[in-house]
């Protein structure tokens, strides 16, 4: 069964139609809160949007996990590209987070932030009418490091049901499958460099945690530069390895970014999948 459920698709071209935004009621109108502080820190804020109707009977959480090197970015990264739309659509609240950044904070700062951002959604669940219990975390770059460490070990009451990295770092003691660049920025992150405390970058790498993976959905520009795909190819093979429902997609000749319409079509695939396989 296992097997059944694992689909794999590699370097194809593809765009599925969004979603058409269903009719919310009664207020004609779906619901965002902006700026919402789940701890006290400025970095740490998150926007939600929750979808005015859905045919589910549930309305699942997506989490979305911003990139820039643990040190920079900020949640606006996914603004402008129509995607929170597209989520909720499909049924989904999008919660959308800031966490706190190197080098003030470090490693594991970002995986506390997003304990605190589910404890939050818990308390609101009855208030905005979502249930936290039934999350697929999404994140870009470094921050899809940060969302499958999370999904990976620190899913212990079973509330992540799925996992979407694009473009992140699984490895990262693999100092040769990423810009040269990266290794201050991790070491920042890390609060040590590599060569000080190796079982501590080996301990933040979600490669060396399978044996907590959930079904995870993985998106790769074939011609990155920034992280290399091999870092997707590992976590890929790992999964099927292990008969782990995943989705891996190259997408050829794209570097470390993806334009409005591959977010789209990306967040439109992910949605489905989840929905197909999890939900």
């Amino acid at each position: 069964m296992m097997r059944i459920l694992t689909f794999l698709c590699i370097s194809i071209s593809f765009l599925l139609l969004a979603c058409n935004k269903q009719s919310p009621a009664p207020s004609g109108q779906n619901i965002s809160y902006m700026n919402i502080h789940y701890q006290p820190d400025t970095m740490q804020i998150m926007d939600v949007y929750v979808p005015g109707t859905t045919q589910k009977t549930i309305i699942p959480v997506f989490i979305l996990v911003h990139g820039g090197g643990w040190f920079a970015g900020d949640k606006t990264d996914f603004d402008n590209n129509g995607i929170y739309n597209i989520l909720m659509g499909y049924g989904y609240a999008v919660v959308n987070i800031n966490y706190r950044l190197a080098p003030t904070y470090t490693y594991p700062a970002p995986l506390d932030d997003i304990d605190s951002v589910i404890a939050f959604l818990q308390k609101k669940s009855a208030v905005w009418g979502i249930d936290p219990t039934h999350i697929c975390i999404a994140g870009r770059s470094s921050g899809g490091q940060i969302a499958l460490m999370y999904a990976y070990t620190r899913n212990q009451a079973g509330r992540i049901k799925a996992a979407a990295d694009f473009f992140g770092i699984t490895d990262l003691t693999a100092l040769q499958d990423m810009a040269v660049r990266l290794d201050t920025q991790i070491a920042n992150y890390m609060g040590v460099a590599y060569l000080n405390n190796k079982p501590l970058w080996h301990n933040a790498s979600p490669l060396y945690h399978m044996d907590g993976a959930i079904p995870t959905a993985i998106f790769h520009g074939s011609a990155d530069q920034t992280v290399y795909p091999t870092q997707s190819q590992w976590l890929r093979d790992s999964l099927q390895q292990r008969g782990i429902p995943y989705y891996y997609l190259s997408l050829p000749g794209l570097d470390h970014y993806f334009d409005s319409t591959t977010w789209q079509s990306t967040m439109n695939t992910t949605a489905n999948w989840v929905n197909a396989y999890v939900f």
